[in-house]
């Protein structure tokens, strides 16, 4: 059997050093970072609580009705988590943006 040799020469080009950027840089107002400070805490309660949720999974056999009420609980979880990060995600967007219009 013969053993291909793996090419590890290419570059990536999608960073740039932080010096040599030209582009706008985000920088967030006060209030911005408070509101994602909270979204981010609720966050990490949500995955504190699906860490729990995971355990109860693992623990032995439990009843459908429990195993039901475990998993639509999970998933409501799960997608408010993106919700909340997608929140997060937009905060950002349009500071960056409002920072774009003022150079």
């Amino acid at each position: 059997m013969k053993i291909q040799s793996i090419n590890f020469n290419t570059q990536f080009t999608g960073m740039v050093p932080l010096k040599n950027y030209k582009g706008p840089m985000l920088k967030l107002t006060k209030a911005d970072k408070e509101k994602i400070a909270a979204l981010q805490e609720n966050i990490n309660q949500m995955e504190f609580e699906l860490y729990h949720l995971e355990r109860q999974f693992n623990a032995g056999r439990l009843r459908t009705e429990k195993w039901n009420f475990l998993a639509e609980r999970e998933g409501k979880l799960l997608e408010r988590i993106d919700y909340l990060k997608d929140m997060i995600r937009n905060i950002k967007i349009e500071r960056l943006n409002k920072q774009k219009k003022q150079i």
